[in-house]
This record gives structure tokens, C-alpha cells and sequence, in this order.
């Protein structure tokens, strides 16, 4: 739904933990869910734990 709201502004990806243990434990990763947002490669903005909608648009609106 996100995705589709921003309209080509970012891409969303979904990260299976138990199949990639390292890339969760190089970004500290400790439960799920956790998003991460990443601009031009860099960690810009992390939100761990369920949270709604209208949390998570302000966490991706402050790191666009």
C-alpha cells in the first residue's frame, strides 16, 4: 500500500530473517518486523516493532 502511495519515491522489499541471518546482524536487525530505510546506501531512518500506518509515513516522510 506504501509503495503505491509514494508513487515511484521508493522501492519496498521484504527480507526473509531466517534465510539471511547476516545481513540482519550486520543492521542490527533483533526482531521483526523492522523497517529500514535507505537512502543512496545509507541507513537513514530504522523502526522496529509493529507500528501503524500513519507512525511509519512519518519516519519514511522525515528521512525523504
Amino acid at each position: 500500500q506504501l509503495a503505491v502511495e509514494y508513487g515511484g519515491r521508493l522501492k519496498i522489499a521484504k527480507v526473509e530473517l531466517d534465510k539471511n541471518q547476516k545481513t540482519a546482524l550486520a543492521y542490527g536487525v533483533r526482531s521483526a518486523p523492522t523497517m529500514i530505510l535507505f537512502k543512496d546506501g545509507k541507513v537513514q531512518a530504522t523502526q522496529m516493532g509493529l507500528v501503524s500506518k500513519s507512525q511509519l509515513v512519518k519516519v519514511i516522510d522525515a528521512a525523504l
